[in-house]
């Protein structure tokens, strides 16, 4: 099916990436012990409350700024590998942003044109919930390459019927705050030109998707989490992000939410009936068809 060979295709990636690789092992023994021997759908949901956790675990102190890098771009994996086994057995996938794999059509739609030029905004991960329908989600591929040009034709064809979420991942909060902050803005104005500024281009614009909204995600990796709280700028600059505003904790109210939240704000219309937990259920009845994610 396409939709599980493409969540396939973005796990697989996400181990070729170097500190996401390295690291896994720790993280994986402190995933297993949130888990527990006969886990359901609530600990799995429940990994979201301990990413924090997990990732500052292998995160050290006065590290050099390639060191810092290396944590950010595992933060990004260790998200879409948690948000896809949310997503298992729905219409919904979510990848680590790569030219190569998300349809052009989207990438257009994501464009926003500045003075002639054309830019992308910091799109760290994108998540879909594909169309309900069987000619496209039927088709067994196994080709990485046919896969993803089948997957370009569906996005391509059927556009408006999409569903899309932009999600920013960042370590720190602080300053980052400001620039999903300011994305969010730009993709309000959907398809309108404002002076200079045009949001999409070749004619796709946001505002025809099905669905669009752009979130935050942090760890955070900020010693003094009491900064956090409503009312103060970082706060306060992300509070009406259209797809909310997440750490790897549980839930603050007013501050953030808990990622496992993200499931049932962005991703619901990919479960039937908006049964997450039943879903996720019914896939735990056969663990072994998950193994790639190497749990």
């Amino acid at each position: 099916m396409l939709v599980e060979n493409l969540r396939k295709l973005s796990i697989e990636k996400l181990f070729s990436v170097p500190t996401f690789k390295k690291y896994w092992p720790k993280w994986k023994s402190k995933i297993r012990i949130i888990l527990g021997k006969n886990y359901t759908a609530d600990n799995i949901l429940d990994i979201a409350d301990s990413l924090r956790e997990i990732v500052s675990s292998t995160s050290k102190p006065g590290r050099k700024q390639s060191a810092l890098s290396g944590i950010g771009a595992a933060w990004e994996c260790i998200v879409t590998w948690y948000l896809n086994l949310c997503l298992v057995n729905t219409r919904a996938v979510v990848f680590k942003y790569s030219k190569k794999i998300i349809p052009s059509s989207i990438r257009d739609a994501l464009t926003i044109n500045f003075n002639g030029e054309n830019y992308l905004s910091e799109t760290d991960l994108i998540g879909f919930v594909l169309p309900n329908k069987k000619e496209y989600l039927e088709k067994e591929d196994r080709e990485e390459k046919k896969i993803i040009e089948t997957f370009d034709d569906f996005a391509n064809k059927n556009f408006r019927d999409f569903e899309v979420s932009v999600i920013q991942c960042k370590t720190n909060w602080n300053d980052s705050a400001q620039i999903p902050f300011l994305w969010n803005l730009l993709y309000k104005l959907g398809g309108v030109s404002q002076e200079n500024v045009r949001i999409g281009i070749n004619n796709r614009v946001t505002n025809a998707l099905k669905r669009f909204n752009y979130s935050f995600v942090t760890m955070p990796s900020n010693k003094n989490l009491d900064d956090f709280e409503s009312g103060k700028l970082p706060v306060e600059r992300v509070k009406n992000l259209s797809g909310g505003n997440y750490w790897g904790m549980k839930t603050k109210s007013r501050v953030a939410s808990s990622l496992k939240e993200m499931i049932g704000k962005s991703f619901v219309s990919a479960f039937e009936e908006g049964d997450i937990r039943g879903k996720i259920n019914d896939y735990l009845k056969d663990v072994n068809r998950i193994n790639y994610f190497k749990i």
